[in-house]
């Protein structure tokens, strides 16, 4: 496009129908455009750069997430899910397990450390009497009642308990924080799509014909293609955020994987 409006400004520049003054504020304002689609560019080399390094197999014409990947996330109609998905996530799962673990540890050192009483039965004979003996014992741990280490073996259950609580409550958070961003991300994405319906293009064609028969002025039509051009960038923008708090919310909420697992399907 900026090509072609260059080529057009030149066109009516050498026919008489573009002053100077217009020609240069043109000709100025689309170089500004290159400067901003050269920058762009350059990141989007810079990106695909990356991908292949982290991704070797990974090229521009395959490995695309298709539209519906996004399109089928239904975010709004999970509660009953989120619970069952909170507890399996692997941080919660994590520390759920070390918390049994010392508890376990906890339990043990409370019941070695106990007085455990012990039974004794003996049988022989005294002189010419049978004799059988019975023996009883209660150990009284006087000098050593195991207290301290009781002690610290619980409060490392307890440590990991408030751990795993911890950890649980804001992954929680973070999966419901995520979910709200994803789906106001989709409702004002979806509504800028309601809105265009076509209108990039239609404007477009509508400016460079208006501009063809000078119902606009240049600056006015250089204006009115500035504003076209930061609609577009702002679908652009909510789309990428859209998709980018859709995949967020997915690993929150530990789905990732099978979400992606769909895709190979």
């Amino acid at each position: 496009q900026l090509d072609v409006l260059l080529d057009l400004v030149g066109e009516r520049q050498r026919a008489g129908d573009l002053g100077q003054v217009d020609a240069e504020l043109a000709f100025l304002s689309l170089s500004q455009k290159l400067n901003e689609t050269a920058q762009a560019l350059a990141q989007l080399r810079r990106v695909e750069a990356r991908l292949r390094e982290l991704l070797p197999d990974w090229s521009l014409a395959s490995n695309q997430i298709p539209e519906s990947f996004f399109d089928n996330l239904t975010l709004a109609n999970v509660p009953e899910q989120a619970a069952q998905w909170l507890e399996s996530h692997p941080a919660v799962v994590a520390a759920r397990a070390e918390w049994d673990v010392k508890q376990q540890a906890a339990d043990l050192v409370i019941r070695e450390g106990k007085a455990e009483p012990t039974l004794g039965f003996s049988a022989g004979k005294d002189a010419d009497e049978n004799v059988v003996a019975l023996n009883f014992s209660i150990p009284l741990n006087i000098r050593n009642n195991f207290n301290s280490e009781k002690q610290a073996a619980r409060q490392l259950a307890l440590s990991a308990e408030a751990r795993y609580r911890s950890i649980r409550r804001k992954q929680q958070f973070a999966i419901e924080a995520s979910q709200a961003a994803s789906l106001e991300y989709q409702q004002r994405y979806e509504r800028w799509q309601s809105l265009m319906q076509g209108r990039d293009e239609r404007s477009g064609n509508l400016l460079e014909k208006q501009w063809r028969n000078g119902d606009l002025s240049t600056t006015e039509y250089l204006l009115a293609m500035q504003q076209r051009t930061e609609g577009l960038i702002a679908g652009i923008e909510l789309r990428t955020q859209f998709q980018l708090s859709g995949i967020e919310w997915l690993l929150q909420t530990g789905q990732i994987n099978a979400a992606l697992s769909q895709l190979t399907r």
